[in-house]
């Protein structure tokens, strides 16, 4: 009854015992700050669990009606009744005790709603953080839509196990423990004898742990195949439908279909063998004192003992029924390791988020005690020294060494796939190079405080993201609170945006849309140079600026560049030549090696990849 594993899926999760304690402990940490909540939940679920014990307990406390009349339960009501109406208010009793416990649970459900909410709330906020310090690289592998897909699933994941804990598993738990606290007062060597032949089903326990969470590894990969595949569709359904592939494209995805499917049939029958399992020997147990006190039963009658025979079967009919409630632990326990199995590959991806690795850091290269730190400002050189880089076991780069002279227009060129973009990625810390050093007037970039780092330095990509929000907003992204409207009028008419601004009866008030849907590629591209001016960085990093725009966009922002930013460090990432041949610097990168540096002129009258992307260029 077990899928294979799929073709292209990974091999299941296979957590040692302590990884998975530690994983657990990671994720319980977020409940220290309303830990006394949660112990009041457990106080409140034992007051209601003990409230249920004289009415379960009705076998022996009728037996003890009809014969000495001494228990707990009849002391306590002689004190308000005399003995011929006890019973009725033992009636009464019993059914304010069931309104109290019903009571007293709703209060639980409430509690314990509150406390896994706040865990949940925590968990997704962290998360949410996390993202600024996300690697490029691994959301660039899976892409931005199954990544947020991908925390979605794992998020309720992470919440089902926390509603089972608390609205499922604790409760009955605790219920479980009054009863078996009966039970022992009952007949404590049967008790002992049972809850030890109950230790047979964690063998039956940890096989199908085991294979839940290998098939629950198959089918999370499943469905982040089945959300890569919709985003594709999606977002390329006019090619597709255009090209007349649609139906290879369907074909495939009923392949992951049928993929997840053999995941879901085998989790579903794994999870129904431990179940029927354990309620099978719930039901052989159930039946064991009835099998013990039969023999008891006829010898009593046979002696003519009335006495007798009453109180057993008052007796078993108590211990019968806290015995069901008890043996409801082992089905509570299998559930939950069900669930636990279920979870534990989302917990184990919300953990490499919440805790990324390090880093890389300084420690090697670290500023000597007493000996001050190189400043910042005025950029003289940034400068690669023998970096690497590389993705999936692919080399991107291996020791590029190449500077930047500061106060200048510098360019890095080259063909598409050749690094530039890498290197945008590089000087931003984005990534992390997987070797070597980057220096900004010979301190190295890791050394420089992040919040530092982003003041630094501004960029405009080839595609500036613009968010759901005012005008204004926007222009404020990288830059503190408070800027005066002098200076924002100032950058709108920099980059251009006075008519489209005086165009909108909100001004800069007026509301961009999701990713920017109400303005044209120009604007967008406009917009993001106007937020640069605001900002008014040190270092400013163009990558690919002019991919998606006219002409004149693209004249505006390289005017921009040359006159208000005149003595700033500006670095241009293309492969369209025209936009630099006014640069100071320029560096020519093909397959990941600096191959050529100079100015164009220099670069231009000698034979070399440069020349050839001209006259490449010169012929489209």
């Amino acid at each position: 009854m077990e899928m294979q594993n799929p073709q292209g899926m990974p091999g299941g999760y296979r957590l040692s015992m302590g990884q998975k304690v530690s994983n657990a402990l990671f994720f319980f940490g977020y409940l220290k700050p309303v830990l006394w909540i949660a112990i009041l939940v457990v106080l409140i679920n034992l007051i209601s669990a003990s409230s249920l014990i004289p009415i379960m307990d009705f076998g022996r406390i009728l037996t003890d009606y009809f014969g000495k009349r001494e228990s707990v339960v009849w002391a306590f009501i002689s004190l308000f009744a005399p003995p011929q109406h006890a019973i009725y208010i033992y009636a009464i009793l019993a059914a304010l005790l069931i309104v109290l416990s019903g009571v007293v649970t709703l209060i639980s459900n409430y509690y314990g709603s509150y406390v896994r909410e706040f865990m949940l709330r925590n968990l997704r906020f962290d998360v949410y953080k996390s993202i600024e310090h996300l690697n490029m690289q691994s959301v660039n592998r899976r892409g931005a839509g199954d990544y947020v897909q991908g925390i979605h699933r794992d998020v309720y994941a992470v919440d089902q196990l926390f509603s089972e804990l608390f609205n499922r598993t604790l409760p009955q738990a605790i219920f479980a423990g009054v009863a078996f606290a009966v039970l022992l007062n009952i007949n404590w060597v049967m008790t002992l004898a049972l809850f030890a032949a109950g230790f047979v089903l964690f063998p039956v326990f940890t096989i199908c742990n085991s294979k839940l969470n290998r098939l629950s590894g198959y089918l999370r990969y499943a469905f982040t195949e089945m959300s890569d595949q919709l985003i594709e569709t999606i977002g390329g359904f006019r090619d597709i439908v255009a090209g007349g592939r649609f139906d290879r494209f369907a074909g495939r995805f009923d392949d992951t279909l049928k993929r997840s499917q053999g995941s879901a049939v085998s989790i579903a029958w794994w999870g129904q063998f431990g179940g029927v399992t354990t309620t099978s020997l719930m039901s052989l147990f159930s039946a064991v004192p009835i099998i013990v006190v039969v023999p008891q039963l006829l010898r009593a009658y046979a002696a003519g003992q009335p006495a007798t025979v009453s109180s057993l079967i008052g007796a078993t009919i108590s211990y019968v029924l806290f015995l069901q409630q008890f043996l409801h632990i082992y089905s509570i326990i299998y559930n939950f390791i069900q669930q636990a199995a279920l979870t534990a590959p989302s917990f184990l991806s919300l953990r490499m988020m919440l805790t990324p690795e390090p880093r890389k850091s300084a420690q090697l290269h670290a500023v000597k005690a007493g000996s001050a730190a190189a400043p910042l400002s005025p950029v003289l050189a940034i400068k690669f020294d023998g970096v690497s880089m590389r993705f999936n076991g692919r080399g991107v780069f291996d020791g590029l060494e190449f500077s930047i002279p500061g106060g200048k227009l510098s360019a890095i060129v080259g063909q598409s796939g050749s690094g530039k973009t890498t290197i945008f990625n590089l000087l931003l810390r984005l990534l992390d190079p997987t070797g070597g050093r980057i220096l900004i007037n010979d301190r190295l970039l890791e050394e420089v405080d992040e919040k530092q780092l982003k003041k630094l330095m501004g960029l405009i990509p080839q595609d500036p993201f613009i968010f759901n929000s005012s005008l204004r907003e926007n222009l404020l992204m990288a830059s503190p609170e408070g800027v005066d409207d002098r200076l924002l009028n100032r950058a709108v008419d920099l980059a251009q945006l006075r008519e489209f601004v005086e165009s909108r009866e909100d001004g800069l008030d007026f509301v961009a849309g999701h990713m920017g849907r109400n303005l044209s590629a120009g604007e967008k591209q406009r917009l993001a140079l106007a937020r640069l001016i605001v900002q008014d960085p040190e270092i400013i990093i163009c990558d690919e600026y002019t991919a998606n725009i006219d002409v004149k966009t693209a004249g505006l922002i390289h005017e921009v560049m040359r006159t208000e930013f005149s003595g700033r460090t500006r670095i241009i990432i293309t492969h369209q030549l025209y936009t630099i041949k006014g640069a100071d610097h320029i560096v020519v990168l093909d397959k990941g090696t600096i191959v050529q540096a100079g100015a164009h002129e220099e670069l231009f009258a000698q034979p070399g990849v440069y020349r050839d992307l001209w006259e490449l260029q010169k012929l489209t």
